[in-house]
């Protein structure tokens, strides 16, 4: 039950931020870019499992083609990492939508945000990280949020953990991560 309620926890607060679940194929235009730019499961620490059914290709609030990968705790791994979201999308005006995706997840988490200095990737980038007391003040979770703009793609990454201390290494470093494959997916012939 104790790795239960971490799971549930998780799950809600992706659902706060997460676009409305489409049928997968609606954006069958961008799906090869924007999925070849997302996370997979071999990029995160052990313990974290793709939540197919919070998952795939799907229209964004403005209708933009967008990928949402989300990764929860399987119990294998060690506490404190609840889980991993990655979006990924295509914009006609990225820099709105860096903006707009920041504020989303700002809003959506709730508790008062810590902006940290933009990391510094892409050809744009926001960060900030956010503790929250959840169920009552029983358990504390902190989230570390992250986006990047290239071109016309925007992706964020969040990782909620368990407590007061926010994995901002590893949501850096998943950010790494996407912010290379943003470039690899915008070089000709790609």
């Amino acid at each position: 039950m104790r790795r239960r309620a971490p799971l549930a926890l998780f799950i809600l607060v992706g659902m706060m931020v997460a676009w409305p679940v489409h049928a997968h194929g609606q954006v069958a235009d961008s799906s090869t870019r924007l999925t070849a730019v997302a996370l997979t499961e071999a990029d995160l620490p052990a313990g974290l499992t793709l939540d197919q059914g919070h998952s795939g290709l799907r229209p964004g609030e403005n209708g933009e083609p967008s990928y949402l990968a989300t990764f929860v705790g399987n119990g294998t791994g060690p506490l404190p990492i609840m889980g991993v979201i990655n979006i990924v999308s295509e914009s006609p005006d990225p820099m709105v939508a860096l903006d707009r995706l920041t504020d989303r997840f700002r809003t959506g988490l709730g508790g008062t945000p810590t902006e940290l200095a933009a990391p510094g990737l892409g050809e744009g980038s926001h960060a900030f990280t956010v503790t929250r007391a959840m169920m009552g003040g029983a358990m504390t979770a902190s989230t570390v949020f992250v986006a990047i703009r290239h071109a016309d793609l925007v992706a964020g990454v969040a990782v909620t953990s368990l407590g007061d201390t926010a994995q901002t290494d590893l949501a850096l470093s998943l950010a790494q991560s996407v912010d290379k494959r943003l470039v690899a997916a915008l070089r000709p012939g790609t």
